[in-house]
């Protein structure tokens, strides 16, 4: 199970190999990859997000919806938790003990990361 959840997690190539703390290297070599496998299901978790919200995301300005998707993120703490559960599922059992060991702030870049995503994936957003 270790080496197939592993396996199927895409290669990031715009990731330069420098000297890395042990915070920044587990960012990339287990968060980003993963949250770039699950970028189809964070798409759908948000768009979930903006029909429980009865606005019309789809018409308000990019700078609105990148500010729409940064609030939900950061303040909708349910939203927040779904969001580090389809990344810390995803993980090795080896990968789980090092992220108990840093939660706070892998939880932190977690959610960063996906709000970055999200907000360079506006168009996949309109519905």
């Amino acid at each position: 199970m270790t080496d197939s959840k592993i396996s199927i997690r895409p290669i990031i190539t715009t990731i330069q190999e420098t000297s890395f703390s042990s915070l920044e290297s587990f960012q990339n070599t287990t968060l980003r990859p993963i949250i770039k496998l699950q970028h189809p299901i964070l798409i759908e978790l948000f768009k979930n997000t903006i029909d429980q919200n009865k606005g019309d995301f789809n018409n308000l300005k990019k700078i609105s919806k990148k500010e729409f998707i940064t609030n939900e993120l950061r303040k909708n703490i349910p939203l927040r938790n779904q969001v580090i559960g389809i990344v810390v599922g995803m993980f090795t059992p080896e990968e789980f003990f090092q992220y108990t060991e840093l939660k706070s702030d892998l939880d932190r870049r977690i959610v960063n990361i996906s709000i970055e995503r999200l907000h360079n994936s506006l168009e996949e957003l309109n519905h």
